[in-house]
């Protein structure tokens, strides 16, 4: 969300006790609106957010983050990361380890099952969806499903992507060479 001017009323109106922040840039601009209330400061990282910090001058749009993360790291209470390495590369870039805590993304398994009638001709569907970057991990995802169909487990690969990126060509051919066309 981008802070404005009538964002401060409507926080104060519905009571605001803690702002959680997802990505780095985002929390640095709820400084002020965090400090001015006093309200607790919740940042969640995802991964960009702390690559553009091993390198901010490469990045116009994000050099007063470069510059100013010092002050999110000492203001947030905490500071929420999705794996080890995301945490050890923040204390590496001065984030205090003590405020840090690893929430991976994910869905509890447990709390959810499928529905019976999951596909009308009951061969189950799975969807992939994103940006054709490495962090994706859609080649990780083609071999696992080419695993699954090896074992004789039929299924229907649902792939999209919003914009091709960098690695279309080579995951074409991963899904040429898989036999998931």
């Amino acid at each position: 969300a981008h802070w404005t001017p009538w964002f401060l009323p409507l926080m104060r109106r519905r009571n605001t006790r803690v702002v959680h922040a997802h990505y780095g840039p985002t929390a640095l601009r709820a400084l002020p609106f965090v400090w001015r209330e006093r309200w607790p400061l919740v940042a969640s990282f995802y991964g960009y957010d702390v690559a553009f910090l091993r390198a901010p001058w490469r990045h116009r749009r994000h050099l007063v983050y470069g510059a100013c993360h010092p002050l999110l790291f000492r203001a947030a209470r905490r500071l929420l990361v999705l794996s080890r390495a995301m945490r050890d590369e923040l204390v590496a870039l001065g984030a205090p380890a003590a405020r840090i805590e690893i929430h991976r993304n994910g869905v509890d398994l447990g709390r959810f099952r499928p529905a019976a009638d999951h596909a009308p001709d009951g061969v189950p569907a799975v969807l992939m969806c994103g940006w054709e970057v490495e962090k994706k991990g859609f080649a990780f995802g083609f071999e696992a499903l080419a695993r699954v169909r090896r074992r004789g487990r039929p299924f229907r690969v649902l792939y999209h992507t919003a914009r091709p990126g960098p690695l279309r060509p080579a995951l074409d051919r991963t899904i040429e060479r898989l036999g998931l066309g």
